[in-house]
């Protein structure tokens, strides 16, 4: 598939200079200008995927905790399922916590 969009762009370019016309530039669609950046923006994605998510699976937990109603291996479960989500929550947290305090120290070394 790689292969194939390069001889697409390959022959746009021969195409291009056949016509005459010398000048050749590709527009960037990302709006990211170094793969940091790229990659912040990828972690801002995730976040604002993962918050929704994290919050039903929340409302999940607490609706497992009304259906067992004092059965102890559904309260079991729904103590579980609680309590990864709210790791999970913390590690996504975490992880941006992270990436920002990365990003500082990368802008405050570059000057």
């Amino acid at each position: 598939m790689v292969a194939g969009l390069v001889m697409v762009v390959l022959v746009s370019v021969s195409i291009v200079s056949a016509q005459g016309t010398s000048s050749f530039s590709v527009t960037n669609p990302i709006k990211a200008n170094s793969i940091q950046d790229l990659v912040f923006q990828l972690a801002d994605i995730v976040l604002t995927i993962a918050v929704p998510v994290s919050v039903l699976l929340l409302i999940y937990s607490g609706f497992l905790f009304v259906k067992a109603r004092g059965n102890e291996s559904e309260i079991t479960e729904a103590k579980n399922t609680f309590l990864w989500t709210i790791i999970g929550i913390a590690v996504l947290f975490g992880a941006r916590f992270l990436s920002e305090i990365i990003r500082g120290t990368i802008n405050q070394l570059k000057g």
